[in-house]
């Protein structure tokens, strides 16, 4: 079981598209994301999230600490 944080990146219609985005090697940013990432951190490619204004899209899902309380910072600004 991963400890870190898990980011989702979404690969569906636009976001992993070299129609929408013909310059980006998708497979290449999704590799070099699990290098930096892996394995403290989970990367997992997802099917459509839902943003197709904007894309290339990634979700970062905070870690859990024991007793359920999120890692990382909270509140505004």
């Amino acid at each position: 079981m991963v400890d870190g944080c898990t980011v989702t990146v979404c690969r569906d219609c636009c976001c992993g598209s070299r129609t929408k985005h013909p310059a980006v090697d998708h497979d290449a940013q999704l590799d070099g994301l699990r290098a930096a990432l892996e394995p403290v951190h989970r990367v997992r490619p997802s099917l459509c999230l839902d943003v197709c204004s904007q894309s290339n899209v990634m979700v970062v899902q905070p870690a859990r600490r024991p007793g359920g309380a999120v890692r990382g910072r909270s509140g505004s600004g």
